[in-house]
């Protein structure tokens, strides 16, 4: 058993760990961990299978010669009448090996190979076509049941919320926001600049069916301003010590400060000096009925900065918050990060260009961390699958003794399975996303198990070059049938999964897989043979 399908088995094996431990070098944090698991369990499985399994097969042959019954081995038959030996001369077929070598004689006709050839070019193409329509992300309430209350509650959410997450630019240190020439690169009152940060949000939340932003919070800057220009209102300092005052405090130690005006913007703000002295006191102060502009509720926590020594401030890093307008499938989420990414560079690029300082701004949200993967969802997945045809590739091929026609078909029609299984991708609304990259994955190990087999007999067949791949099919057809669509049949029962995200990730592109993997390398796979047959020993 061993001597003819052992090498096949190794080859298989061989490939499919190659396979997954190059997937293991893909971005996707779920692929990586994925491939390394698979790897790893194949390693083991093939270990197991060329050991423990060969000596139980081993054992039960000696059980079977000897005539005794399967589960009680210890009791041993009795032969009734010794001119019926209970073992026969002729080896035993099943019913799916007694089918092999009328299906190799049909599937051969020159009509039949043909019509395969046309009906799979046909379809590739047609999938070829799907490929760019098929939708990026995965969304949320697929992991829930129908009747969970998490479910109901998700599209309360999405029905009923006007407003989305909120976002914050970032803007980390590097500006002297006491310098008239970086306060216009940010703010948005007058003498603003009209590619200002602020102004910038401001135009993205106008546009917010493209943007997917909906409303800008005010920002700490402008507020500083106004909160800084009107005396004896909202700033007040202790007589005793020069500290912070409350606006409404009434302590006959507080008195209003007299804030120094900048002769930038006509007064309109504050000093260089008293925007550092004072900046600490806005963002102490609580917003009262006098005094609504205090930062103490709105900004306390948007400010980076450090005091020195005279309790001057010099502030760092801020942020500016908006808000998304309500997101609700996948595309809604990465269409907000990609845009409010792009505003970022933008903004970013407008203070480097005014200031000539090496300044960055970032936007932020709490779901970021999870849809900005998609951005690059397409390129990390062709990277991927790459990487696993690069490695099946050299694996076969120093497997077949470098036989590079038998090793170019069988990439060819492991190709066909991955662009096939992305093609009903779109027809079956199968989203790309981790998950799916790493089911694409596991088509290439499935489609290469069931083309190697059929490779190795074809490349190993002892008939003359006519008869060959006929003869393949005859000793590895029925193996291909019982030892590996059989075994992937029970992943129908995936399909009453309560789950829809078990329905449709395993179920759905699990069982598209074996079949699209055994039509394959079961139909098209031994035709290309034929045809790569014939061609080369025409030549």
């Amino acid at each position: 058993m061993m001597k003819n399908e052992g090498p096949s088995m190794f080859i298989s094996s061989l490939t499919q760990i190659t396979c997954f431990a190059i997937g293991s070098l893909a971005n996707f944090p779920a692929v990586r961990s994925f491939a390394i698991f698979a790897a790893v369990s194949l390693t083991f499985l093939f270990i197991f299978q060329i050991t423990a399994v060969v000596g139980i097969l081993s054992l039960d042959y000696k059980r079977y010669i000897k005539s005794r019954f399967d589960i009680f081995c210890c009791v041993q038959k009795k032969i009734i009448n010794d001119d019926e030996p209970l073992h026969s001369e002729i080896p035993y077929e099943s019913v799916t090996q007694k089918l092999m070598e009328p299906y190799a004689n049909f599937l051969l006709k020159w009509r039949v190979k043909v019509f395969v050839v046309i009906i799979f070019l046909l379809f590739l193409c047609v999938c070829v076509v799907l490929i760019p329509q098929i939708e990026v992300g995965l969304d949320q309430n697929l992991a829930l049941p129908e009747d969970s209350y998490v479910y109901k509650y998700l599209n309360a959410v999405n029905n009923l919320l006007p407003l989305g997450p909120p976002v914050f630019f970032v803007l980390k240190s590097g500006l002297n926001f006491s310098n008239p020439e970086h306060q216009n690169v940010i703010c948005g009152g007058q003498l603003c600049n009209d590619d200002s940060l602020t102004m910038q949000i401001f135009l993205a939340v106008q546009q917010e069916e493209i943007t997917y932003m909906r409303r800008i919070s005010n920002s700490w800057l402008d507020d500083f301003f106004d909160w800084a220009s009107t005396p004896n209102v909202c700033c007040k300092y202790n007589t005793t010590d020069g500290g912070f005052c409350p606006s409404i405090s009434s302590e006959p130690e507080c008195d209003y400060c007299t804030i120094a005006r900048s002769v930038y913007a006509n007064g309109l703000r504050p000093a260089e000096d008293a925007f550092d002295r004072y900046i600490p006191f806005f963002l102490q102060d609580a917003p009262s009925n006098t005094c609504n502009k205090g930062g103490l509720a709105s900004y306390y926590s948007n400010l980076n900065y450090v005091l020195d020594s005279e309790g001057r401030a010099t502030v760092h890093d801020s942020n500016f918050m908006a808000y998304h307008s309500s997101l609700k499938t996948s595309h809604d989420y990465i269409s907000a990060v990609k845009y409010a990414y792009e505003i970022s560079e933008n903004i970013t690029a407008a203070i480097q260009s005014r200031t000539g300082l090496d300044v960055e701004v970032f936007a932020y949200s709490v779901f970021y961390v999870y849809f900005s993967q998609y951005l690059t969802v397409w390129y990390d997945t062709f990277i991927s699958l790459l990487y696993c045809l690069i490695g099946a590739f050299v694996i076969n091929l120093i497997a077949t003794g470098f036989n590079i026609l038998t090793t170019l078909a069988m990439m060819f029609t492991v190709v066909m399975v991955v662009v096939d299984m992305m093609g009903i991708m779109y027809i079956w609304n199968i989203q790309l996303n981790a998950v799916s990259c790493t089911n694409l994955i596991v088509a290439i190990g499935i489609t290469v198990e069931y083309c190697t087999h059929l490779a190795y007999a074809y490349n190993t067949s002892q008939k003359p070059p006519s008869e060959r791949v006929e003869d393949a099919i005859i000793k590895v057809g029925a193996t291909i049938i019982t030892g590996i669509t059989f075994t992937n049949i029970p992943i129908i029962v995936l399909a009453f999964s309560y789950t829809q995200l078990i329905e449709i990730f395993f179920f759905r592109m699990l069982f598209s897989i074996v079949v699209l993997g055994f039509l394959h390398g079961f139909i098209f796979f031994p035709v290309l043979l034929s045809y790569i047959n014939n061609l080369k020993y025409k030549i």
